[in-house]
């Protein structure tokens, strides 16, 4: 079971002070997270450091060709991660081959657009203006790539994973204005933008904010989301 002592490999460390993430690594024997990003695991070692975890190594690896033995871990835990992928099943096949018989797969992913606005407001919006297909998720890897009913769990058993099953999980993202809604766009969308001119630019960012305006609260903006759990055992 994924949260008992164990060996764990976790992928991708953004959000390393994630509290699925601290339990995991409080109740393993070992710890090995990963990531292409050499900054991010920087990150997740120094936060390591501060907090006293002795258990946690991290090294740069790509998702599609684990470095690693096979049979060696009891669970791997991904969040965010797997629709991303841009070569998904020989990812999944990476990750069943490093599991212990038994071991357990549990990973995060987002819903559909219309259950997260936070996302599905600027995709509708960029439509207008842009040839979708020049973002960074173009293509069958993407944030909603595994939204569609029984996608998910599809994979999982065609990886060769056992008692499949996916679960939604509600979220609620949290920001201190409509403007900070918009600056956590800027990096997604940065090769847009720059194909745009200034007037369609400033045009975008207002249509976007004024979708986003209906999600106000007194205190800041609230953006209900929906996530898929998807799990299996090798």
């Amino acid at each position: 079971m994924v949260g008992s002592a164990g060996n764990y490999l976790i992928h991708p460390v953004s959000g390393p002070r994630q509290t699925g993430h601290r339990r995991c690594v409080e109740r393993a024997r070992t710890v090995q997270a990963i990531d292409l990003a050499n900054e991010m695991l920087k990150v997740a070692a120094e936060i390591a450091r501060e907090e006293g975890v002795t258990n946690l190594t991290t090294r740069v690896m790509n998702a599609e060709r684990l470095e690693l033995d096979d049979s060696v871990f009891d669970a791997v835990i991904c969040r965010y991660g797997l629709m991303l992928i841009p070569h998904l099943s020989q990812a999944l096949s990476e990750i069943y081959r490093v599991l212990k018989p038994a071991g357990h797969l549990a990973a995060i992913v987002w819903s559909t657009p219309e259950s997260n606005p936070i996302f599905g407001i600027p995709f509708v919006i960029l439509k207008k203006y842009v040839d979708m297909s020049v973002l960074p998720w173009a293509g069958e890897s993407g944030p909603f790539s595994l939204a569609a009913p029984g996608k998910f769990e599809g994979v999982l058993r065609a990886a060769g994973f056992r008692d499949v099953g996916a679960q939604t999980i509600p979220l609620l993202n949290c920001f201190a204005s409509v403007d900070e809604v918009y600056a956590s766009y800027k990096g997604v969308v940065a090769t847009v933008l720059q194909q745009m001119n200034e007037t369609d630019r400033v045009q975008l960012e207002a249509d976007i904010k004024q979708a986003l305006r209906q999600f106000e609260v007194s205190d800041g903006v609230e953006l209900p989301g929906q996530a898929l759990l998807g799990y299996g055992t090798k």
